[in-house]
């Protein structure tokens, strides 16, 4: 199974299983976003799944010399459908790229019938064309986006745009430490300042701000200002530290994560300025950077936008008023096709 598939799935699983922890573990755990979220996630990821092997079983079945008739689908599915079976074939997101920039393949969009339906069969021909194109790359290049043309479009062009490197076998050292001094310890959350000195702000505000101000990348796609319809924002769902382990020492999770807080503590947790730098540097590493896990949106395979940092607490053992306290990333990614 496909890299890509697998994280979905794999998310899916592990947003039901720390629900299932949650109940079992915390008596006053208020999880209701959560199970929420778990369920909505292993339906998309099945949906999915299913959606993909439909793909390949038509394009089977269309390459066993009977040519069959495998019907129509709308414009927003071959999109859908291009989109998750690419992905499938040809992304790896353990696959990290050096030197990476956006590339595009263009291709004719088939034509509509009277209802604006398109042929699966000729989904499979542009499929197979773009299969052909990529041969002896598939090493170099990850995650596609697939921009398909509107009715009103300048462009009569499918796009396929994706991220071109080098591929290596690790990832490059970070090059600098981070950009929090050493008087940058902050209280984890709750707005309540610098540790032991107080004042506003908190560890969550100082590391979204920065990345507040990040240049604007050339996603090498029309953007927001130029047409409206081809790019806009899709605010995508919360990561939590679990989500992801940190590939350096400094710290377990990419993101900040503290079980068994103790009430008292809880207004006054500190995160030292190394930490404050280690988290700062696995959030460049994980969204910012193109090559990061979470830099893509896995439902539209288009880069992140902005991200922000927010802190919460939930209780761990109500009888001795223990807490699980941690950071959560609410990130806003571009979103490209078309609208609906």
């Amino acid at each position: 199974m496909n890299s890509l598939l697998k994280i979905l799935i794999s998310a899916a699983l592990l947003v039901a299983a720390t629900a299932m922890i949650l109940v079992s573990c915390k008596k006053d755990l208020q999880d209701h976003d959560l199970t929420i979220q778990s369920n909505e996630q292993s339906l998309e990821a099945k949906q999915v799944f299913e959606k993909i092997n439909k793909f390949f079983a038509q394009r089977d079945a269309y390459h066993s010399g009977m040519k069959s008739d495998n019907g129509t689908v709308t414009a927003e599915e071959a999109r859908s459908i291009l989109d998750a079976s690419i992905n499938y074939e040809f992304t790896d997101l353990n696959r990290y790229l050096a030197d990476t920039e956006f590339d595009t393949l263009r291709y004719a969009a088939p034509a509509t019938d009277a209802q604006g339906n398109v042929a699966v069969n000729d989904i499979i021909d542009l499929y197979d064309s773009f299969a052909s194109d990529i041969t002896g790359r598939a090493d170099s290049v990850n995650y596609f986006m697939i921009v398909y043309p509107q009715g009103n479009s300048r462009n009569d062009d499918v796009e396929v745009v994706f991220t071109r490197g080098i591929g290596v076998p690790t990832p490059p050292p970070t090059p600098y430490p981070g950009p929090f001094e050493d008087d940058d310890n902050w209280i984890w959350s709750l707005d309540n300042g610098k540790c032991e000195i107080g004042g506003y702000s908190d560890a969550a505000q100082e590391l979204t701000k920065k990345f507040s101000n990040s240049q604007t990348r050339d996603l090498g796609i029309d953007t927001m200002d130029s047409d409206p319809g081809t790019a806009w924002d899709i605010e995508y769902k919360k990561l939590y530290p679990k989500n992801h382990n940190n590939t350096e020492s400094c710290s377990e999770y990419w993101l900040f994560h503290a079980d068994r807080v103790p009430e008292e503590d809880v207004s006054t947790y500190c995160i030292p300025y190394e930490d404050m730098n280690c988290y700062w540097r696995s959030i460049n590493r994980n969204v910012v950077m193109q090559t990061g896990c979470f830099h893509y949106s896995p439902n539209f395979n288009s880069p992140y936008r902005k991200i922000e940092i927010h802190g919460f607490g939930d209780l761990y053992e109500k009888d001795s008023n223990l807490y699980e306290i941690y950071h959560y990333a609410y990130i806003t990614y571009y979103k490209t096709g078309n609208a609906q």
